[in-house]
């Protein structure tokens, strides 16, 4: 068995999001910085220390028009704030920092 799948699979995440650029030329030092800056004001949102959450991310291109994307697995948030709100202000979060359409599930 792979054993980062198998880290994976034990983790209890809570969401999965699709985070995408508005631009085709996105640097890593970009994307990074702005997936980042989500994450540190949703945890300042609900009361969690950044430190606190776990997360897997992947950056990929778009099947046809070669769009840089990532998706993520996120969890470390309290139990009352999984729940489509908290979905919805992860996506304004990104929106208002320049990125493009992201969506984000339970």
């Amino acid at each position: 068995m792979n054993p980062e799948k198998h880290h994976l699979d034990v983790i209890p995440w809570q969401f999965f999001a699709t985070f995408t650029f508005k631009t085709l030329r996105v640097s890593e030092g970009i994307y990074l910085n702005a997936y980042f800056s989500v994450l540190r004001s949703q945890a300042a949102n609900l009361g969690v220390h950044f430190s606190r959450l776990w997360w897997v991310l992947r950056r990929e291109e778009g099947e046809i028009s070669l769009r840089p994307h990532f998706h993520a697995l996120i969890a470390g948030f309290p139990y009352t704030a999984v729940n489509e709100a908290t979905c919805f202000s992860f996506m304004k979060i990104w929106e208002s920092r320049g990125g493009g359409i992201s969506r984000v599930r339970v």
